[in-house]
């Protein structure tokens, strides 16, 4: 099961308050992992992720692997993280025992499913991001063959965002 958790930009709390309430330890660790960040809004963006994160209930140790991507250690869930211009969106994938109310991750009937490897992403844009005259350039340029024939029935920046946004998430 993924949960989808969300908060508008407008509405977070401010840089403080939300490091009182993350975890000591996953601060320390964002902390290091982002020394270098310094612009204000991208700070807040990034710390209201590991809030929804924290929201979410989710188990495990952040930690960051060398190409950046955030991951919880010690456990078998998975996220991740996008934002827009507006949002912050966070999914959390639970485990098996979490997913089904059982420590040893086996479902009814004795069936279990390893989740090793399992992999979360989600990806949003903002539709003012794309301008419509560039849409069939950067289709070309980025899309399958079949991704651009599906853009071409429907040539609209909600088909190419679409299309755009769910290869983003796979790449995740």
């Amino acid at each position: 099961m993924i949960k989808l958790y969300g908060i508008e930009l407008s509405r977070l709390p401010g840089r403080r308050e939300m490091e009182d309430r993350i975890d000591p330890e996953d601060l320390r660790v964002w902390q290091e992992h982002h020394r270098t960040l310094r612009d204000d809004l991208a700070i807040r963006r990034s710390l209201a992720g590991l809030l929804l994160l924290t929201y979410g209930g989710r188990k495990g140790v952040l930690a960051y692997e060398e190409t950046g991507r955030p991951y919880l250690r010690e456990t078998s869930s998975d996220f991740s993280i996008t934002h827009t211009d507006r949002l912050i969106l966070c999914a959390i994938e639970l485990p098996d025992s979490e997913r089904f109310g059982r420590s040893d991750g086996v479902k009814d009937g004795g069936f279990h499913m390893p989740y090793e490897g399992a992999r979360v992403g989600i990806d949003a844009e903002n539709r003012s991001r794309v301008a419509d005259s560039r849409l069939s350039d950067m289709a070309n340029r980025w899309f399958t063959e079949s991704e651009v024939l599906c853009f071409r029935k429907h040539p609209s920046a909600q088909t190419f965002l679409r299309i755009w946004t769910r290869k983003e998430a796979l790449g995740k």
